[in-house]
């Protein structure tokens, strides 16, 4: 297809169509980069707000908040098996 020609990548979404996520060329180098513009773009999708938005930036403050809190359950959980695998002892290393 033709290249993207704003900004790093763009959400295309016309009545009656499928959505289109668009990626510039670019980005395709590295798997982070191409990462990042994905997920900014399926923001779009998931919100359909503008960038800048509060909608917009609201879904990544959220999506960031619970990745952290999950993070912190699962290294809870791993505290609590460790401890009752030695009876409560925990060995000093």
């Amino acid at each position: 297809g033709r290249e993207v020609e704003c900004s790093n990548g763009v959400y295309i979404k016309k009545e009656g169509s499928v959505p289109i996520i668009g990626v510039k060329r670019d980005r395709l180098k590295t798997l982070d980069d191409f990462t990042v513009t994905c997920v900014h773009e399926l923001g779009h999708e998931k919100t359909q707000a503008a960038d800048y938005s509060r909608e917009f930036t609201d879904l990544f403050v959220h999506k960031s908040a619970e990745y952290v809190l999950s993070q912190m359950e699962m290294k809870r959980q791993s505290r609590a098996n460790d401890e009752t695998q030695y009876n409560g002892y925990m060995h000093p290393l």
